[in-house]
């Protein structure tokens, strides 16, 4: 062989390794894309089963973002609170106005607590809500990190405790179970 059977040996070859290139970059945008259309899928169908949950349940949900400081309620948080939804989601400061003033402090006291430590939260307490009913609730709460390890967001769940109460006492007594011995008022891990 000689000197330019060489030369276009190397680019034809060169040739190839592109096209292959081309083709893994191809299939590994087309697994990508695959990829992230099922995990949509599978994150739309979470959020769904959240959603529906917290409907029958009467379970709301909420977020806090630390970075943007910003409080996201669902529409059962909206609901137990009676507030009118179009004000949008309140300031962390708002919704703790929210808390019975006894409660008020101790409530704060735990979500900050939770922030600083990374720890979770639990509580009953009492809240007034925009209609003036006062409601005995149970919440918890539980911190999710960054990419960089740092708390993030609190997650949280609330319900009214008498639709809690019932929910335990209805499943209690399919299962004929005693209950749950949980205590709240407590750290959670």
């Amino acid at each position: 062989m000689n000197e330019q059977s060489n030369s276009v040996a190397l680019i034809e070859f060169g040739a190839i390794i592109s096209v292959i290139f081309a083709l893994a970059s191809l299939a590994y945008a087309i697994f990508v894309t695959l990829s992230n259309r099922y995990l949509k899928a599978d994150l739309r169908r979470a959020e769904d089963g959240l959603r529906l949950a917290g409907e029958v349940g009467g379970i709301g949900t909420w977020t806090l973002d630390l970075e943007l400081e910003e409080l996201d309620w669902s529409d059962q948080v909206f609901a137990l609170h009676d507030r009118d939804k179009g004000l949008g989601s309140p300031t962390l400061e708002e919704a703790l106005a929210y808390y019975h003033p006894q409660d008020r402090n101790r409530v704060g006291a735990l979500v900050d607590e939770a922030i600083q430590s990374g720890k979770g939260f639990d509580f009953l307490a009492k809240l007034t809500s925009e209609d003036g009913a006062v409601k005995t609730v149970i919440s918890r709460g539980v911190c999710q990190r960054d990419k960089d390890g740092n708390i993030g967001w609190v997650f949280g769940v609330i319900i009214e405790a008498s639709r809690a109460n019932a929910i335990d006492t209805a499943i209690s007594d399919i299962y004929g179970s005693a209950g749950s011995d949980d205590t709240l008022h407590r750290n959670a891990d």
